[in-house]
């Protein structure tokens, strides 16, 4: 079912993310500060989103999961930010924005146990208008921070069945690194 496929998505999506943060912070390509201002609304979210997504009926949940793969079509038409940015100076960003589009993305973590990934990098592209690069390397710190709250959440609804989980998470993480 949607909501067994989604217990076990958000602790790999959790275990990627850990893992791709780590290669992208060797090359400088995170932007920490933004990164842990999103994460923290992330965090909210998925922690909100997880505790939730329990008592919704699964025709809900696939609406959301629609809503949000539209949405994140839509965001990835928007002409993308060439510049690259200084190698010694990350660029300016609203907090408050930042912090609100984390919330929106963590409760979309939580309930669907995903939303990090194929969300996040057109919010970093379009919403806060980060070179491609650097959008792609701070992804993986917030959509930690938020799966890891959507994964407590659903630990404590009884989501997460822990056998296929360790599977998932042991054949991901590898491929997460090299990619």
């Amino acid at each position: 079912s949607l909501k067994e496929a989604a217990g076990l998505t958000v602790v790999q999506v959790v275990a990627s993310s850990l893992v791709s943060w780590w290669a992208f912070r060797r090359e400088r390509l995170v932007h920490l500060p933004l990164a842990m201002t999103m994460g923290a609304g992330a965090a909210l979210g998925g922690l909100a989103g997880g505790a939730v997504s329990g008592y919704l009926p699964e025709r809900a949940l696939e609406l959301v999961f629609l809503g949000a793969v539209l949405a994140a079509l839509a965001l990835l038409l928007l002409p993308p930010l060439d510049a690259p940015a200084p190698p010694d100076k990350m660029p300016h960003y609203n907090p408050f924005l930042a912090a609100g589009l984390g919330l929106l993305v963590g409760a979309l973590a939580g309930l669907l146990g995903a939303g990090g990934g194929f969300l996040v990098v057109p919010l970093l592209l379009g919403g806060m208008r980060l070179p491609t690069r650097l959008a792609i390397g701070t992804a993986p710190v917030v959509v930690l921070l938020g799966g890891a709250a959507g994964f407590a959440g659903k630990l404590l609804g009884g989501q997460v069945e822990p056998r296929l989980a360790a599977a998932l998470v042991l054949g991901a993480s590898p491929c997460a690194y090299l990619g």
